[in-house]
């Protein structure tokens, strides 16, 4: 069963990759002034994350 509060899309990623993805979209909530839309941007985290994995460490 999925986590509750989760987009079932970023269940598909694990770990730092999940983690790295979650930051990028905390700090994108944070910056823009606009409407954002949440699935939109848990979207575009989360193929990127799958394409590219975590970020390298010591960067």
């Amino acid at each position: 069963m999925a986590p509750s509060g989760l987009q079932p899309s970023l269940i598909r990623l694990e770990g730092e990759t999940q983690r790295a993805a979650l930051a990028y979209i905390h700090e994108e909530l944070m910056l823009h002034s606009r409407r954002v839309y949440l699935k939109e941007l848990v979207d575009e985290a989360v193929n990127y994350y799958l394409q590219h994995g975590p970020p390298a460490k010591g960067k």
